[in-house]
């Protein structure tokens, strides 16, 4: 009888062999997905009640403070150096001059180039027959 239940205790090993491990390594990865589905909760949260102003007052100003450094290492030539008075950007935003003359320095975007007109359920690259 104790060699019947030295076998069976045996097999019982044997088939629960890294068992746990896998059950630490579940319990570990349920974990992670709570934390992250709560992080992201709480950012969601945060951007639904108008996200943090004070965060982007201080980008703005670092951004602001980093364009100064830029400008006053390397100044252009023949250029006059931005001023920090703002001004009012094309969707009534007021935005630093600095920032604004950045964006008037910018060249404007080249114009896709448009192609000849197609018929009703041509397809593109496909041409008519006359």
């Amino acid at each position: 009888m104790s060699s019947a239940l030295a076998a069976a205790n045996a097999k019982t090993k044997r088939s629960t062999k890294g068992l746990l491990t896998k059950a630490e390594n579940a319990v570990e990865n349920a974990s992670e997905l709570h934390d992250l589905s709560s992080d992201v909760g709480a950012v969601l949260g945060e951007m639904a009640a108008g996200g943090d102003a004070e965060d982007d007052d201080g980008l703005l100003a670092e951004l602001n403070e980093m364009v100064e450094q830029a400008s006053a290492a390397a100044p252009p030539t023949g250029a006059a150096a931005p001023s920090t008075a703002s001004t009012t950007g094309g969707a009534g935003v007021r935005m630093p001059a600095t920032i604004s003359s950045i964006l008037a320095e910018m060249p404007a975007a080249p114009k896709a180039p448009v192609g000849p007109k197609r018929e009703e359920g041509e397809a593109p690259g496909v041409a008519v027959a006359a």
